[in-house]
């Protein structure tokens, strides 16, 4: 039986993810701009692209390479800008394509890729 972080939204049908909302809204907010939140929620892909992110443009503004160093900055903020807002709204997902739900969040109607919706025994 998979345990549930404390603060995640109770499931039977699997559509919610078992990682807690709260600290991936902090992760992402605090320091979304190194992708913390996307390990956290095993999305190491994308984790991964935003760490590049996060070196090129420290690289690109320690290098004098100003201009290259403002457009991957501007990428890097509008990428955690715009996973912190999913996050907020409930829209995002974890790795396993369940939702990050927010404590109260209404899942009827959200199906997940590989979703049995059985009834729970």
């Amino acid at each position: 039986m998979q345990s549930i972080e404390p603060g995640a939204v109770a499931d039977p049908f699997g559509r919610c993810s078992p990682k807690s909302y709260a600290h991936a809204v902090v992760l992402s907010g605090v320091l979304g701009f190194v992708g913390l939140q996307h390990f956290y929620l095993g999305r190491i892909g994308e984790g991964l692209v935003d760490v590049g992110l996060t070196i090129a443009w420290i690289y690109c503004f320690a290098s004098g390479l100003a201009a290259w160093g403002a457009l991957f900055l501007v990428c890097d903020f509008a990428h955690s800008l715009t996973v912190t807002f999913l996050l907020l709204t409930g829209k995002f997902r974890d790795s396993q394509g369940r939702i990050v739900a927010y404590p109260g969040q209404n899942l009827t109607g959200i199906h997940t890729k590989n979703q049995d919706m059985r009834r729970p025994q």
